[in-house]
């Protein structure tokens, strides 16, 4: 959101945004530890979209 400051932090961790975090979740998804997860959206945001 370059150039629109709303005065607060654009998400609850600072460190969401960071391609190496986004790149963890789509290996996690990509991996047999989540072989139970079907049809879900999950949102890798940094708890923007929880407040």
């Amino acid at each position: 959101m370059a150039g629109y400051n709303t005065g607060c932090k654009p998400n609850i961790i600072d460190w969401a945004d960071r391609p190496d975090k986004i790149a963890s979740a789509v290996i996690w998804l990509c991996s047999s530890a989540a072989s139970f997860v079907i049809g879900a959206a999950i949102p890798v945001d940094g708890g923007f979209t929880a407040h």
